[in-house]
């Protein structure tokens, strides 16, 4: 992740009282916790054929598939995954940052 992300991020999800590794490591947790949320929504939108590609994509993507390779295959392949991301990352936030919400 780019300095930029990482800075960002740091301020949206207030993390600045904490070290830079306590730092990477809620930002690792936090993308971990948004990519199964998106995946799963992207996959409950995605009709049978075309789970059946991702499926494929997966399997030929093998160890390349990464969190990155997965996200961009997603954003080109699922109309509306743009809304959908950021729909998904106000939610996380609300979850972990406003749990009494």
């Amino acid at each position: 992740m780019d300095k930029e992300t990482r800075e960002k991020m740091v301020a949206e999800w207030g993390l600045g009282a904490f070290t830079p590794e306590q730092q990477d490591e809620f930002i690792d947790k936090i993308g971990q916790a948004l990519y199964q949320s998106v995946v799963m929504r992207a996959t409950d939108e995605m009709s049978d054929e075309e789970q059946e590609v991702f499926e494929t994509f997966l399997e030929q993507a093998g160890d390349k598939a990464d969190l990155f390779t997965v996200l961009d295959y997603l954003h080109q392949n699922v109309t509306g995954f743009d809304e959908m991301l950021a729909e998904e990352t106000e939610k996380l936030k609300k979850e972990l940052l406003n749990p009494a919400a």
